[in-house]
């Protein structure tokens, strides 16, 4: 009989131990844990912009991160109960991603190519990304509310073209220098690169072309720096084979553009000494006024 009791008290005593964190604030010993829902608010897509497949999510504690691929909101369970940075974004195969492990250090590179000692990029894809800073509790249930926002700058420049008594412009293209080819996702901002983007343009009428860029950023002015040059060299094609090369300077121009996009008109004229490049209107949009 009293061996019996002994096993009993002794199997009390292990229940006992094992459910004493629940019980007793063991914090050295225990692991506490919580449930997170995730939740996106899609609020700033932008018009033309489809909602990505998948947002990779991270969850940055001061020990570690979890990483999820989530597609929709999402109950996540048994998170440890501690404080995390959370930063999602949509991952594109043709983009470099660095720096994954530490919140601080997450970059997201452009691919370059060099061509007679040029540095060549592309233009920037469909790109969202969210942060947001949660403190699990144990045992309850935290919204992680993530509102995902493009971090893609774009620039419309509408050529006017003035050609009285040559043939018709077929075609502008162009290159633009100065362009960011590294991002900051931590930051939310480009970082100090440069690089040339090549483009072309959509005639809309007979003296009227589109150009749209996408970019990271144009290196804006930034104090104790020095400016990297922006500069935007234009080639006309004519209807008669005949192509037309001018350089304009652009670094004044975009020395303060941090917004989310800018229009700029470009008035080019065509003359027996080959052509001018005057910029007769411009203005950006801020990240606010486009927010829905």
């Amino acid at each position: 009989m009293k061996k019996r009791i002994k096993t009993v008290s002794f199997f009390c005593l292990s229940l006992l131990m094992l459910t004493s964190c629940s019980m007793i604030d063991f914090s050295e010993d225990c692991t506490f844990t919580g449930n997170v829902h995730v939740k996106f608010d899609w609020a700033n897509l932008l018009e033309g912009d489809k909602k990505p497949a998948l947002m990779e999510t991270g969850f940055f504690s001061e020990s570690a991160v979890q990483n999820y691929s989530l597609n929709r909101d999402t109950l996540l369970t048994d998170m440890i109960a501690t404080g995390y940075k959370v930063l999602a974004y949509n991952h594109d195969q043709s983009l470099t991603y660095t720096g994954l492990q530490n919140i601080e250090t997450t970059q997201v590179e452009l691919p370059v190519n060099r061509e007679d000692d040029k540095l060549y990029t592309v233009q920037v894809p469909t790109l969202y990304a969210a942060k947001a800073a949660i403190q699990v509790s144990a045992d309850n249930l935290t919204l992680c509310e993530l509102v995902p926002k493009s971090y893609v700058r774009q620039v419309f420049v509408n050529f006017v073209v003035s050609s009285n008594g040559f043939p018709e412009v077929k075609s502008v293209a162009g290159e633009l220098s100065g362009v960011a080819t590294t991002y900051s996702l931590d930051l939310m901002e480009a970082m100090p690169s440069s690089a040339i983007l090549p483009f072309d343009s959509n005639k809309l009428s007979k003296d009227r072309f589109l150009s749209t860029l996408r970019v990271f950023g144009v290196n804006p002015a930034q104090e104790g720096q020095t400016e990297i040059q922006k500069s935007m060299n234009l080639s006309l094609e004519l209807a008669d084979g005949k192509t037309y090369y001018e350089n304009i300077d652009l670094t004044r121009l975009f020395s303060g553009f941090t917004g989310a996009s800018m229009y700029l008109t470009l008035e080019i004229r065509l003359t027996a000494m080959g052509i001018n490049i005057a910029i007769t209107d411009w203005h950006s949009v801020d990240w606010g006024e486009i927010e829905l």
